[in-house]
């Protein structure tokens, strides 16, 4: 059938009709199935529905399929009341598709408006095409290379979407005043960019490569739940709203400015800056963790931050958070008031003290652990050590966040394990070292500068202890063949008494009260023996540049030249 006039009304009663209209002002009606219909005026209406005198006002029966040609089919409104697939081609003006079925498969990359007002309906959308979707259930594929707003996809749906993105496409579902988003939005292409709001009814899932998401916390709406956000490739996903749920992997590239996430996956790159953020990785990962430090102030809160279970990789934490590392090989730095424990395998860690005191750090795994304490304010570091541990602390200076960098008072306390051997070299600062050296055995450990130094090498033996400055205890490993080294004077030097310990006098000054000695002690040979006398049941030899040395409990020692022995 062929109508060309204007004004016209066309309606088919009957199966498999053709109707093509040209003239404007014209309606076509079709109450049957498989209709193909063609409109070329201007102000047509078209309307699709199951014919009555079916038996049935079901809509599950295939419906008519309505063409529109490219011409002049300007603001031409169809009515479709059944499953149909609509492929619309407007010309000089917009039409409008009013959809009131689901089930319907519509192809619309030509433009035009579709009012959908049941949902559950199936559409391919380009060329500027507007969907305003009153229910939810509905899936939209997006032609490559369009922009999508909330005035691409509006209305009120009380339930989510699925908006599946090829490539080239630029998205941003927010706008202001938008109280509720209802958004699942797939990424499967390459080069799509855009903008969500982080909500429990939406989701973002990023495939591909190459892609650039941000999500972004939405002030008109209540409540604080977020979101699923899933990235599967090398893309980017920028997340600023908060209480999400993350799922990064395969070289994703992850910025989280919010807080209370928590975030899963490996091998990805994470900066992160809020707190109350859980984030358990495997694999290969960098994290990059300002927190508690947002635009350059300090955070007051005294809880932990961010809590982190990871394998390998490189970690940089910004203070009070928590790492689990439970394999692998670890590069980690530490901002201050951290508490890590490393179970790989010859991890490495650089920590500072900052504004948040010293670090708790507990070594396990295997290998052997290296760790560089760079002090910069009062403050306290604690190491636990099941591992062989190499340990060196420096000085810092000048100003550092906060505008604090106090070199005194500095202190480690360090505690060997079991079947270990572990290196700390504090003398390059002012750090106090006391160690406790556990069953661990051949611990080569110098005090800091600053002095009162506390170094005990437990039940193992073959320790090599060197004071630092001055106000020093040195206690051998009890199994012996110790070396203990006096520093700047007023040392106590305490051996294994099994006549394998090495004493090793360098002057200073003061009083070193020399306690259980058997073995050698041996003076520097810049020195010489002023004088001895016996007091107290104890000896006392004085060295020429005033030291005095105290052999507790002995009259008598052996003495040739510069070397006692016992």
């Amino acid at each position: 059938m062929a109508s060309s006039g204007s004004g016209n009304a066309v309606s088919l009663q009957s199966f498999g009709n053709s109707a093509t209209i040209s003239g404007g002002n014209s309606s076509v009606s079709a109450q049957t199935t498989t209709e193909t219909i063609s409109v070329a005026g201007a102000q047509d209406t078209v309307s699709t529905s199951t014919s009555p005198l079916s038996g049935t006002t079901s809509s599950t029966v295939p419906a008519s399929t309505v063409s529109v040609d490219s011409l002049v089919a300007a603001s031409t409104t169809y009515n479709a009341g059944t499953p149909t697939i609509v492929d619309t081609i407007p010309g000089s003006g917009p039409s409008v598709v009013n959809v009131t079925a689901g089930g319907t498969s519509i192809v619309a990359t030509a433009g035009g408006t579709y009012n959908d007002s049941v949902g559950g309906n199936s559409y391919t959308i380009g060329g500027g095409t507007k969907l305003n979707l009153a229910s939810g259930g509905n899936t939209i594929n997006v032609a490559d290379g369009q922009f999508l707003t909330q005035d691409t996809l509006g209305g009120t749906a009380s339930a989510p979407n699925t908006i599946i993105l090829g490539s080239g496409n630029i998205v941003d579902l927010t706008a202001s005043g938008v109280s509720a988003g209802y958004d699942i939005l797939s990424v499967n292409g390459s080069d799509n960019s855009g903008f969500i709001y982080g909500a429990p009814q939406n989701a973002l899932y990023l495939g591909g490569s190459g892609n650039l998401f941000a999500v972004l916390e939405n002030t008109s709406a209540s409540g604080s739940a977020g979101s699923l956000l899933s990235v599967s490739g090398a893309d980017t996903l920028s997340v600023w709203s908060g209480n999400n749920s993350i799922v990064a992997n395969n070289s994703a590239a992850l910025f989280v400015v919010s807080g209370n996430n928590t975030i899963t996956g490996n091998n990805m790159a994470l900066t992160l800056r809020g707190d109350g953020n859980i984030v358990n990785l495997t694999g290969q990962s960098t994290v990059s963790d300002s927190n508690p430090w947002q635009y350059g102030t300090a955070s007051n809160a005294a809880s932990v931050q961010n809590q982190f279970t990871v394998q390998g990789g490189q970690f940089n934490l910004g203070g009070k958070d928590t790492l689990l590392q439970t394999s692998s090989s670890a590069a980690i730095t530490l901002a201050g008031g951290n508490n890590v424990t490393l179970n790989g395998a010859n991890d490495s860690v650089i920590a500072t003290d900052q504004l948040y005191g010293g670090n708790n750090i507990l070594l396990g795994g295997t290998g052997t652990d290296s760790i560089h304490l760079v002090n910069v304010a009062d403050s306290a570091t604690t190491i636990n050590a099941d591992v062989n541990a190499f340990v060196t602390a420096t000085d810092d200076t000048g100003t550092k966040i906060g505008g604090v960098n106090n070199n005194s008072n500095e202190q480690l306390l360090f505690i060997g394990g079991s079947g270990t051997s572990n290196t700390v070299f504090a003398a390059g600062s002012n750090t106090q070292v006391t160690l406790f050296g556990g069953s661990s055995s051949n611990n080569i450990v110098s005090g800091g500068a600053a002095g009162n130094n506390s170094l005990n090498g437990g039940l193992g033996g073959g320790d090599l202890f060197q004071a630092g400055g001055n106000n020093d205890v040195l206690i051998g490993g009890a199994a012996g063949s110790n070396t203990l080294v006096s520093a700047a004077g007023n040392e106590t030097l305490t051996g294994a008494g099994l006549a394998s310990d090495l004493f090793s006098i360098t002057g200073g000054g003061g009083t070193d009260m020399i306690q259980n000695f058997t073995g050698q002690l041996v003076v520097a040979s810049t020195l010489s023996v002023s004088s001895e006398t016996v007091a107290s049941g104890s000896l006392n030899v004085y060295l020429s540049d005033g030291t005095h040395l105290i052999f507790s409990g002995l009259s008598s020692v052996n003495q040739t030249g510069n070397i006692f022995s016992h």
